[in-house]
């Protein structure tokens, strides 16, 4: 009986081992993801509605930003953006940190989009977070029509002809 159950056991776990790790790994990224414009009046919930439970996260700071952490790789639908700050907000827009957290932002179109005080880091020890143009026109990764942006951290591509960044 012994040898049977340790059969049964052995062979059970052989089953699991022959399926990729990807295959667990599958709600690390939240795919077909809709626009969101993050600003100060964003909430958690306005995160929930367009991305899903657990995707990222928004928090004021005590200095007066809010910073935004990503919790799941992004995969953005077709046409759509990640935006940050009030269109024409300028420098009164309060600055908004984009903390990749080792995650990646990614899509067919200009995945983020700046319009007043951005800030992009990665706090993850390995520093995978990105932010990636996919398709195949002449897009950029991250367009800057806002007031201020900084980098401090973070990898940047982009597929096609495009460039990384439109200041």
């Amino acid at each position: 009986m012994k040898r049977k159950m340790l059969s049964i056991l052995i062979s059970a776990f052989m089953f699991i081992t022959i399926f990729p790790d990807t295959a667990f790994a599958s709600g690390d990224t939240v795919t077909d993801a809709n626009s969101l414009w993050i600003t100060s009046e964003t909430t958690n919930d306005d995160i929930i509605s367009a991305w899903g439970e657990d995707a990222a996260t928004i928090k004021a700071n005590e200095d007066g930003s809010y910073t935004v952490k990503l919790l799941k790789n992004i995969s953005l639908a077709n046409s759509k953006t990640v935006s940050f700050g009030k269109q024409f907000g300028g420098e009164a827009d309060p600055l908004i940190v984009l903390d990749l957290n080792g995650k990646t932002i990614e899509g067919t179109s200009i995945p983020v989009a700046n319009y007043a005080n951005l800030t992009i880091k990665d706090s993850s020890a390995d520093k995978t977070g990105g932010i990636s143009y996919t398709g195949n026109g002449y897009f950029v990764a991250i367009n800057n029509v806002g007031n201020k942006m900084t980098i401090e951290g973070g990898n940047f591509s982009c597929a096609g002809a495009g460039v990384i960044m439109l200041l």
